[in-house]
């Protein structure tokens, strides 16, 4: 029996001789560290947005305890993730539509989009456009160092500064300082980002390091130009200290300690030159796994760094395989829990991270691993008898989802029944037949009614939000059954 050999690292190049041990193909699966490979988590809905657009930025703001979301160029908040986000921008005060960016001071957070004014929040007033005279009024990238907010000026070299936040009263917002030229004035600053706690401004063909000496306060570090760009804006993204980004010649970068390497393979780096539009690369972190989306093209290419290993992901919509839903991510807090995640989706909706989900909030994943050829040394034609694979029924996390089965109703009975439910978990039901209602008091959900004219068989659907906002569908049966007639005789 030849035994197949075991993933390995990922790669993707026929050609080269480390594919003859690895895959050729992954979608919708992970590497591990033992070299075994599973499935992706999936999705599990949260809330709706309404945003033809997709959500455009999400963030969960730990000195405030405030979910923050951007769709429809509106800021939205909520207290906590099983809360209702609510619109807290005023209506002069609107982003242009593709992906944005938040960054967070501490007592204000500063929100630009792909162009025009910023946005800044204090987590209790309307969000409105920064109002400063000083601060650059059109702006597609920002990013925060030493307390100081940086940003932009779209078209031109320049990017701007605030000084830091007033000792006297740390509650106002950052004024808007001065601006410093990067470099030749016909070359834009693209992208902002931090690495290594330094500045990192980038053009599309150079990336000059800048420093905070406390006083000018961002000076250009010596020798740290290079000839790498940035392709757009949305390109970049920062994972345990490194920045991963897409360049205009359609590779994918890692930059950590003013070291810059090619982390694309030579067939990824086909396929790159193959998109139609890579201008529009978004570039994400979720948990281990930095994510690049081609929302054109409908690709979407992810790299666990701590491996070297890429995938790809899809979401099943529309009856075809296409990019991923997410489009942004944040991580939460949760006790006794890690590594929960909050997804911004391409829908407008909002969904968990979740190992527990098997589906994109209902969506199919579809699994699939294509090994490299195997001649095992020689042409002659070969045959098998029997394949062996070796499968994993152990679930990585449990569904935290409670079961509820409501017993058969009789037409003309009154009828009630209750179950409870855990703490936390609130249920909604519908498509009961008419004259029943399910109401829940507590953590007790009762189904009650009677009904003279219905007997039969309706389905119903269970709607289960637990306590972190997760929504959990339940799709059961509802059975009256006809009530007998008794004949007797006096």
């Amino acid at each position: 029996m030849q035994r197949h050999p075991s993933p390995q690292k990922l790669e993707k190049n026929l050609l080269d001789v480390a594919v003859q041990r690895g895959l050729l193909e992954l979608y919708n699966g992970l590497v591990d560290k033992s070299g075994s490979v599973r499935k992706r988590p999936g999705l599990f809905f949260n809330q709706q947005l309404t945003a033809p657009q997709g959500v455009q930025a999400i963030y969960w703001w730990p000195s405030k305890q405030k979910l923050v979301a951007v769709a429809a160029g509106r800021v939205y908040a909520a207290d906590s993730p099983s809360s209702t986000l609510t619109r807290v921008s005023d209506d002069f005060s609107v982003l242009a539509l593709g992906p944005a960016k938040i960054v967070d001071t501490g007592r204000w957070l500063y929100i630009c989009s792909t162009s025009g004014r910023m946005i800044q929040w204090n987590g209790t007033d309307a969000a409105t456009y920064v109002p400063d005279g000083v601060a650059p009024t059109n702006v597609s990238t920002i990013t925060t160092l030493n307390q100081r907010v940086v940003a932009n000026e779209l078209g031109t070299n320049r990017f701007w500064f605030t000084k830091p936040p007033s000792l006297t009263d740390p509650d106002l917002a950052l004024e808007w300082d001065s601006y410093v030229g990067v470099g030749r004035n016909n070359e834009e600053v693209i992208g902002l980002d931090v690495a290594g706690g330094e500045l990192i401004a980038f053009k599309r063909d150079t990336i000059t390091a800048y420093f905070d000496d406390g006083t000018t306060p961002y000076k250009p570090i010596t020798g740290s130009q290079q000839a790498y760009g940035l392709i757009s804006a949305s390109a970049i993204a920062t994972y345990n200290n490194a920045l991963f980004f897409v360049s205009p010649d359609r590779t994918i970068r890692r930059l950590f300690n003013r070291e810059i390497v090619d982390v694309s393979t030579p067939e990824l780096g086909r396929a790159l030159d193959k998109l139609l539009n890579a201008g529009e690369a978004i570039v994400f972190v979720i948990d281990r796994l930095v994510l690049f989306t081609f929302p054109d093209d409908e690709k979407t290419f992810v790299f666990d760094p701590n491996l070297n290993a890429w995938s790809q992901f899809t979401t099943h919509y529309s009856g075809l395989q296409r990019d991923f839903f997410a489009r942004c991510a944040t991580t939460l807090p949760a006790a006794g829990q890690t590594n929960m995640w909050l997804l911004g989706c391409k829908d407008g909706s909002v969904n968990y991270w979740d190992s527990a989900a098997y589906s994109d909030a209902g969506n199919p994943i579809t699994f699939l691993m294509r090994t490299p050829h195997q001649d095992w040394g020689t042409s002659n034609r070969k045959h098998t008898t029997r394949l062996v694979v070796k499968v994993s029924t152990e679930t990585l996390r449990d569904l935290e989802a409670p079961e509820i089965n409501f017993p058969p109703a009789t037409r003309c009975v009154i009828y009630s029944e209750s179950v409870t439910l855990p703490t936390g978990v609130t249920a909604t039901v519908s498509g009961l037949p008419a004259g029943f209602t399910a109401t829940q008091v507590g953590t007790t959900l009762t189904l009650a009614g009677i009904t003279g004219s219905f007997a039969g068989s309706q389905p119903i659907q269970i709607l289960l939000k637990d306590a972190r906002g997760a929504v959990f569908t339940l799709d059961k049966t509802f059975i009256v059954n006809d009530f007998d007639i008794e004949i007797g005789v006096l």
